[in-house]
């Protein structure tokens, strides 16, 4: 009755098809059977610890008899001749290629070998021979692991070398990739790629994303169900994961609009709206690197550098040196000598001074109670930074110098009232400097003058 339901047959006679009762248990538990240990199998599978752990527990206790059974199944797996060949191939080969040339090449600087093309080659083949070993001793665990109990999948070396070698060639991609971005653009290292390294990152996710695609059909995991399980979370989850991830989304996206934008390279020496200047070091997906004069190397984050200001100095074409001399009272006939003097200094010593495009100011500007105020403002034709920038401000420094020493000029001393009852050091201490921002040129304080 149960088959010929199953089987869509027409309905028939009880009596021209009539089973004994023994023959109707029989095909009931035919049936039942399978079924029921498929539900057994789903009851088990869904369960975790729950009558697992000391059943796996036990099967790392090894006796003397289990001990000896394993390293025989271990021993037949292993050949001497295999373990061998990949040693020589993976730890000697380059070495033994390195002596040859030596010997071949006493002449040549060491370091020339790592540039041939023998180096490129046997570096190839040791790596090949080293992911060899991994997947072998991938090969001897599994026959262990078995042996003691574990249900170990059959393909489970085979996963390990189609992750192992994919992911090597992946890599090895990645770097003819790189040099052929370097050929194409005619620099030498990729900190020098500039606007085109957003090219190199874009072909590194590319490369990422296709290993990891692959990486998971080899393990045989379902994209789609565990993309839907990640989506399926519950609202605190859902919460959480979209908060935690809020922030590595933003800096992500601010690292590659930082990196289309051209607002500045690697190597390329900046400001940040909230004072932070240096070099560029290095630009990633989720921090920027920043190295100070003083050799501190601050990571900023994307996102903060996204949304502030930037002056890039490296490609400013243009540079100002604004200096403040303070001239005694005393000196006062000899302020347009000196004046027209400075600028004769300054024009003959640095050949960069523009003049055409921009004013060259020398004047007398102020009167301050302890001095009388000139002020110095050049532009020349050459970025703020770098040692060319320095030296030239050391001749506007120096010119201004000889310009004053021809004249019989001398730089007026800071001046400090004492009030009535008043220390010298809390009067020091009320002296303020101008904070201007300008350099101010006047002999360092070493006493007071009342």
């Amino acid at each position: 009755f149960v088959a010929s339901c199953f089987q869509s047959q027409p309905p028939v006679s009880w009596g021209a098809t009539q089973l004994s009762s023994q023959r109707t248990k029989t095909i009931l538990s035919q049936h039942a059977k399978p079924l029921a240990a498929a539900a057994a199998k789903r009851s088990g599978s869904s369960l975790v610890l729950a009558g697992r752990l000391a059943s796996t527990l036990s099967k790392l206790v090894i006796g003397p008899a289990k001990a000896k059974s394993v390293l025989a199944a271990v021993s037949d797996t292993m050949q001497l001749g295999d373990l061998t060949l990949i040693g020589a191939v993976g730890w000697a080969s380059v070495p033994l290629a390195h002596l040859i040339f030596k010997k071949q090449h006493p002449e040549l600087d060491e370091k020339h070998f790592f540039k041939t093309k023998i180096f490129k080659g046997t570096e190839m083949l040791s790596q090949i021979a080293k992911i060899g070993g991994v997947v072998y001793t991938a090969d001897i665990f599994s026959v262990a692991l078995r042996k003691m109990g574990f249900n170990v999948p059959l393909d489970m070396s085979s996963a390990v070398a189609k992750i192992s070698y994919f992911a090597w060639g992946a890599n090895r991609l990645a770097r003819v990739k790189q040099k052929l971005l370097l050929r194409a653009v005619r620099v030498k290292t990729p900190d020098q790629l500039g606007k085109n390294g957003i090219y190199d990152r874009i072909a590194n996710v590319l490369l990422a994303s296709a290993t990891l695609m692959w990486i998971l059909d080899v393990l045989s995991i379902e994209t789609g169900r565990a993309v839907g399980s990640i989506f399926a979370l519950g609202s605190v989850g859902t919460l959480i994961l979209s908060l935690a991830s809020k922030d590595v989304a933003s800096q992500l996206v601010g690292g590659l609009a930082l990196t289309a934008s051209r607002r500045f390279y690697e190597g390329e020496e900046i400001e940040l709206g909230d004072g932070i200047r240096g070099s560029v070091s290095k630009m990633g997906w989720m921090y920027t690197d920043v190295r100070g004069g003083d050799e501190i190397l601050i990571k900023i984050p994307n996102s903060q550098i996204a949304n502030q200001r930037i002056k890039n100095i490296s490609r400013m074409r243009r540079s100002q040196v604004k200096l403040d001399l303070w001239i005694k009272y005393e000196d006062i006939r000899k302020i347009p000598k000196l004046i027209d003097d400075i600028k004769e200094e300054v024009a003959a010593s640095c050949p960069r001074l523009n003049t055409d495009s921009r004013p060259f100011r020398v004047h007398w500007r102020e009167y301050a109670s302890d001095h009388l105020t000139v002020t110095v403002d050049a532009k020349f034709n050459l970025p703020p930074t770098g040692d060319v920038y320095w030296n030239n401000r050391q001749e506007v420094l120096l010119a201004v110098a000889r310009a004053a020493e021809r004249n019989g000029v001398n730089f007026a001393l800071p001046t400090v009232h004492i009030k009535s009852g008043q220390s010298v050091d809390d009067a020091v201490k009320e002296y303020q400097l101008p904070s201007s921002g300008d350099t101010t040129v006047y002999p360092p304080y070493d006493g007071v003058t009342t």
